[in-house]
């Protein structure tokens, strides 16, 4: 003790035989967490839990993005045309999208389903990893 007491002088810059103040009471350990509190507040704070629930949005708005290919489209245009230096003129378009290939227009829908079926795994995944880590880090703590 005295040896330890003689080198934590030296690192103060004291001399060796310089009486030490008596260690002091460490504070109290906090209440114990609710299990369920921490997962909630994991899931809504963890950045890969975020990103993955990014991921569905993003799936989501792909499928009814390819659920409205299944309505016919048109669109209006004008234009001044001028070619050459020459004579103005406008031209008007009308074009009709009418969506004729059914079998790939289902073969995006069930893409699009199942790119919405991985990302909500991936948000699974991703949740049940933090919770192990959570679990790890809290048997940590009760120790």
């Amino acid at each position: 003790r005295q040896g330890l007491a003689a080198g934590l002088n030296g690192l103060l810059g004291r001399a060796h035989d310089a009486p030490l103040a008596p260690p002091a009471d460490p504070d109290p350990l906090p209440e114990p967490l609710e299990a369920a509190a921490l997962v909630e507040a994991l899931a809504s704070a963890n950045p890969e839990v975020q990103v993955a629930a990014n991921g569905i949005d993003l799936a989501r708005a792909e499928r009814e993005r390819t659920y409205q290919d299944r309505l016919p489209d048109f669109a209006v245009g004008v234009t001044n045309n001028r070619p050459d230096e020459g004579k103005s003129s406008w031209d008007v378009m009308f074009e009709v999208m009418i969506p004729l290939q059914q079998s790939s227009r289902r073969a995006r829908e069930r893409e699009a389903e199942y790119l919405l079926m991985a990302a909500e795994a991936r948000r699974e995944d991703a949740r049940a990893r933090a919770s192990g880590e959570l679990g790890g880090a809290a048997s940590m703590y009760a120790r």
